[in-house]
């Protein structure tokens, strides 16, 4: 590749922001050497090897084996960032008032992030980072846009400018690596002499730095200064004129300036240092100490070589009546005072108690509410942290939205929440429609009895609904129970979305009728409220129509037929002439089987339109048709009658039951 003034300029630029830093590292390798070793061994930073016997440390003195230490910068920074793994928080896309699809792009959002951070290890990663942070000064996550994952990078890796930082305007940004694998970059290179070098050397290590400039817009790699390929053009999301920073840095303390500042075990360095030293003089005197002294009077014979046991002989006059023994302290107590007295200065410098530290009550702690008391103050004392904490994760997903390729899925080949498969440049594009806040990962108590109890209450005051509570309860789905039970919610959601989105209004009959109508009140009142799209409210209007007409049949086939009314006489009706001599003609004919009985039916019910037509059809029905009906019932043969009549019209017209068998005269 040839040199150009671009490339030039960028190792220019390279070589000014890595002079800046250098200096820092002194620093840096006293803390970790003071961190994991006590000072014993000082690291190479840029080494990864690391010799198990370095943990071992001689004795001082010339003495047989191993120092004894106590590091309390290592206890204190461990017991912190324990608290700290405590606050999980989770990125809440947030929309205030939002209309549906607002609403559904954070709902999406939401849960495609659960699902990318719990891949990415996003906790364990990020306590690293404060833990670096504790160590050195600060802690540093990298957005990896090549490979759409979060990667921790050690402090002393990472460059910047100072004054650009103070100033929010980073221009440039460089990470650095002695020790890369060129093989990690193997699909990536477009370098002869570096492809050449590989095909030799599959295990090939070197010097690997990228440089970011932000203000053109571009990226460079270099592997022992041989460019790797030709700048990439940057796609990040741009602010105020310069593209966005891959990169996200959590501090233990704020800087008042620049780009540095003060670690905890900065704070600690010269109290560990006083307890190093009174550890070497205890160490030192309960090697040399003296188990056992004996004072002998002389002529008595006894010699010292006649005493093993590491006892101490001494001859003393002979005036002396008896021989003493006694054995002296190792070392004054004055020194195991001091050495407590630096220990707890440690704790109280750094606000750690020595519960937290030790899992050991302290003495003066004497009642429940001290206690807790101890516990609170505790808290409160690394709030400022624990915000810093908080912030981190929520800017690790912001910079993921600005910085990862759009045109990549946020969950590749996975399953994703209503079908939605979005990609990073829709939520980069959708910025307006949401806002992202942090919250804790959940309000509810870790005991899982006290957490059910929880649980039970919201769901009696409506907070949680019933159909809710597995998914709160997070049971691990062994069975397939929680699987289940939100099975028809998540379903129900699916319907309501394809209707709103693609009026599709057809759904399997499987589904859940009241839960489909209670869900789509919901959605449609959501949608009142926040003055939604009118077609999207017509929409979930029509859906919610076919779904009361379905239940509203399903509750008349459900209902059982209604009873037969009861016989009704005729001394409620009342006929004229004109009606009985039809009614007389009608039955006669019937009976001479000169006109069909439906037509007769017919003619008798226009003729006598307030007659119910049973009490007609009951008066023109022959005897014979009507005897036969009985012993149909019955089961019984029906009697045969040569001439039989209708029912009796004068009985009906006086008020008195029709005669079922009397003869027509």
């Amino acid at each position: 590749m040839k040199y150009s003034p671009e490339l030039t300029n960028a190792f220019s630029q390279i070589n000014k922001l890595t002079s800046k830093s250098a200096t820092r590292e002194g620093r840096y390798v006293r803390n970790i050497s003071r961190y994991m070793f006590n000072g014993n061994r000082r690291v190479d930073l840029w080494n990864p090897d690391m010799g198990a016997q370095w943990f071992v440390r001689p004795a001082r003195g010339g003495t047989d084996g191993v120092q004894t230490t106590i590091n309390v910068i290592k206890s204190c920074t461990d017991t912190i960032v324990s608290k700290m793994s405590q606050a999980t928080v989770r990125p809440v896309f947030n929309t205030v008032g939002g209309d549906y699809d607002s609403r559904q792009v954070a709902k999406t959002l939401q849960h495609l992030f659960d699902v990318y951070f719990d891949e990415q290890h996003a906790d364990p990663k990020l306590t690293r980072c404060f833990r670096d942070a504790c160590v050195f000064d600060y802690g540093v996550m990298f957005l990896n846009p090549d490979t759409r994952t979060m990667e921790r990078v050690a402090p002393w890796k990472y460059f910047i400018d100072p004054a650009e930082y103070e100033a929010n305007a980073v221009t440039e940004v460089v990470k650095w690596e002695k020790y890369f694998p060129l093989a990690k970059y193997k699909d990536k290179l477009d370098n002869k002499s570096l492809k050449q070098r590989l095909d030799d050397n599959h295990q090939l290590q070197g010097k690997l730095v990228e440089y970011w400039d932000l203000y053109g817009g571009y990226k460079w790699e270099f592997f022992d200064n041989e460019p790797l390929h030709d700048p990439e053009k940057l796609e990040y999301e741009i602010y105020d004129g310069l593209y966005r920073r891959p990169f996200v840095e959590i501090w233990y303390r704020q800087p008042m300036k620049g780009f540095s500042s003060q670690s905890l075990a900065d704070d600690l360095y010269e109290i560990q240092r006083n307890i190093d030293s009174l550890m070497a003089r205890i160490d030192q005197a309960t090697r040399n100490a003296i188990l056992s002294m004996g004072f002998i009077p002389e002529g008595t014979g006894l010699k010292p070589s006649m005493i093993e046991n590491g006892w101490k002989l001494y001859q003393v006059p002979a005036d002396a009546q008896e021989p003493k023994f006694i054995n002296p302290p190792v070392i004054d107590p004055q020194f195991i005072s001091e050495l407590k007295r630096n220990i707890d200065l440690a704790y109280e410098m750094s606000g750690v108690s020595q519960l937290s530290a030790t899992s050991l009550k302290p003495a003066d702690v004497i009642s429940g509410k001290a206690f807790q008391t101890l516990q609170d103050i505790e808290s409160d004392r690394f709030n400022t942290q624990l915000q810093q904490y908080s912030h981190f994760k929520i800017d690790c997903a912001r910079v993921a939205i600005d910085c990862f390729p759009k045109g990549e899925s946020i969950l590749e080949n996975k399953q994703v929440y209503e079908g939605d498969d979005l990609k990073w440049g829709d939520a980069r594009a959708q910025r307006k429609l949401y806002t992202l806040q942090f919250a804790p990962a959940d309000m509810l108590s870790k005991d899982p009895s006290e957490k059910f109890e929880q649980i039970k209450i919201l769901n009696g005051m409506g907070v949680i609904e019933s159909g809710d509570v597995a998914d709160f309860l997070q049971i691990p789905d062994f069975e397939g129970a929680e699987t289940i039970a939100m099975a028809s919610k998540n379903h129900v959601h699916r319907i309501i979305n394809n209707a709103v989105k693609n009026e599709e209004y057809e759904y399997d009959e499987s589904v859940d009728l009241n839960s489909l109508f209670n869900e789509t009140i919901k959605q449609l009142n959501a949608m009142n409220a926040a003055g939604d799209n009118p077609k999207y409210i017509d929409r979930c209007k029509e859906l919610l129509l076919k779904v009361n007409t379905q239940q509203q049949t399903l509750k008349d086939y459900m209902q059982p037929p209604p009873p037969t009314p009861p016989f009704e006489p005729l001394r409620d009706y009342s006929l004229d002439s004109g009606q009985i001599q039809a009614l007389s003609l009608l039955i006669k004919d019937v009976t001479a089987n000169a006109i069909p009985f439906a037509n007769a039916l017919a003619l008798a019910t226009a003729a006598c339109p307030k007659i119910p037509q049973m009490l007609l059809s009951q008066m023109l029905k022959p005897q014979a048709q009507v005897d036969q009906e009985r012993a149909e019932a019955t089961q019984q043969p029906a009697p045969q009658q040569a001439g039989s009549s209708n029912t009796n019209l004068q009985g009906a017209t006086n008020g008195t039951q029709p005669a079922a068998s009397q003869p027509a005269g």
